[in-house]
């Protein structure tokens, strides 16, 4: 009976295995996917290295005087900044000139900036930032102009203040307050500004539910498709009619998805893994502190709550799959599954759990499918409770599914139940 049973498990892991989709869509996808994804953000970050070293900014200077050359000379001084000196007052000329020169930004200072300022008034520039592309890394000259323009403003503030108030420092009379920033994070304090913590965590739990959500929806798919495919065939009558007990064919096709779950929970954190790694290669050395990265607690059990989701989703989809008459019915049937893992996904990355009418919490909490999505965000920040909830309900649900299942293949519904969703042309019934 043993034996049995090991046969058909490993049959049944072999012929889903065997199948593309299954093995593209649940354990090759999560492998592939985040390393793509990070490796994109590293050639990203790489060019946008490479890019902002090569800034070239041309300048026209129409006033030639104390404070523009003052401007012109600390452009030049400064760092990652190749300052091209235009002599011309033909707007159209300068702007053909800076598209030779592929410049990213070109300052004109116009006449009279330096008389304005000595008498107290405001010095006027104007700024050109050159477009030449629509991409992400493009953004990156608002940033290069937002440094140039402090830059200027600083220089000439300083001189200002270092003639009006010769013996005060010009940095402290800019800025008077120095502040420092902490952020306490599971119970540690950590000396990096917050906003810089809750991008990097921002990000993490937004990432794992997408891939959660795609993981899920591969699964119930995959395994309504796998059991179409064998009615439709009349593989899976010929199997009930060998020597073998239905529970024990029940039995084999749930551990044999189970073993496919398993792999494709493991496929998913040592890719999420490697996304991460890839993600903080080049992130500021402040942010390289262990608490603020996925610990091996939070793999373990987050990976155990998928696994047993999974688990839930592949037994849903194999009784959906039962009532179905071809691949494109179960199909069909288990696309009525598919909001149940959709929408808690989207309200578990945009919302606050605690922030929610109660209501809808309860209907979130009720849905099986929604406790991985939430339970990440808040291991995030070391708080599991969530997750072992989730177990517990999710291999009650589990068992509860099962005991159906175990029911249906005991009968012969299992061979005769039908949902035909084609429109009998006719009678104009379904």
């Amino acid at each position: 009976m043993v034996s049995k049973s090991l046969n058909l498990i490993i049959k049944e892991v072999k012929d889903l295995l065997r199948d593309p989709k299954i093995l593209i869509g649940m354990i090759l996808i999560p492998l592939i996917m985040f390393p793509v994804i990070g490796l994109a953000i590293r050639i990203s970050m790489e060019s946008s290295i490479e890019l902002y070293p090569k800034s070239t900014i041309a300048i026209v200077d129409l006033d030639d005087g104390k404070f523009s050359n003052l401007i012109i000379e600390t452009l030049k001084n400064t760092p990652n900044i190749n300052l091209v000196e235009i002599n011309t007052i033909s707007i159209s000329n300068v702007l053909a000139r800076s598209m030779e020169l592929n410049t990213s930004v070109l300052i004109i200072i116009p006449k009279g900036f330096t008389l304005n300022i000595t008498l107290g008034q405001n010095g006027f520039i104007h700024v050109f930032s050159i477009i030449r592309e629509i991409n992400i890394a493009s953004t990156g000259v608002s940033g290069v102009l937002g440094s140039i323009i402090d830059i200027i403003e600083k220089t000439v503030s300083y001189r200002i203040i270092s003639e009006l108030v010769s013996n005060r420092n010009p940095e402290t009379v800019m800025k008077p307050i120095v502040v420092s920033y902490s952020t306490v994070f599971r119970g540690e304090v950590l000396d990096i500004n917050p906003q810089v913590v809750l991008g990097l965590l921002i990000s993490q739990s937004t990432m794992l539910p997408v891939a959660i959500l795609i993981i899920l929806i591969f699964a119930v798919q995959i395994a309504a498709t796998s059991i179409a495919i064998e009615k439709e065939q009349k593989t899976l009558e010929t199997l009930l009619t060998l020597p073998v007990g239905r529970l024990t064919i029940l039995g084999s096709k749930l551990i044999g998805s189970s073993i496919i779950a398993a792999l494709g929970s493991i496929s998913y954190m040592i890719g999420f893994r490697y996304y991460m790694s890839s993600f903080m290669e080049y992130a500021p050395e402040q942010l390289n502190i262990p608490i603020l990265f996925p610990s091996l607690s939070f793999h373990v059990v987050i990976g155990l709550l998928i696994f047993i989701t999974l688990v839930a989703s592949l037994a849903l989809a194999i009784i959906i799959a039962v009532f179905a008459e071809d691949v494109r019915s179960a199909q069909t049937l288990v696309g009525y599954m598919i909001p149940l893992i959709i929408i808690p996904g989207i309200i578990a990355m945009f919302s606050d759990m605690n922030a929610l009418p109660l209501t809808v919490k309860i209907l979130m909490y009720a849905i099986p499918f929604s406790y991985p999505m939430i339970a990440t965000r808040s291991g995030l920040i070391g708080d599991y409770s969530i997750a072992y909830a989730g177990i517990i309900y999710i291999t009650v649900f589990t068992l509860v599914i099962l005991y159906v299942a175990a029911r249906l293949f005991t009968t012969e519904r299992i061979l005769t139940a039908r949902i035909s969703l084609r429109r009998d042309r006719s009678s104009g019934n379904l």
